[in-house]
């Protein structure tokens, strides 16, 4: 039987998720490198929550 993997709890990414669209989003300028690098933040850290809900 295999051990049970260490993973963040899924509220730890719900959180981060919560503060860079509802603050961080809204602190860099539109259309700047870092808004873009926020974006893809976002979009990487929504994909580590699909990924934590499907090995739970």
């Amino acid at each position: 039987m295999m051990e049970p993997i260490p993973l963040p709890s899924r509220i730890h990414y719900e959180l981060l998720l919560q503060l860079l669209e509802k603050k961080t989003i809204l602190a860099v300028d539109y259309q700047t490198r870092e808004y873009q690098k926020v974006q893809e933040l976002i979009v990487t850290v929504r994909k580590a929550l699909a990924l934590q809900k499907q090995l739970e």
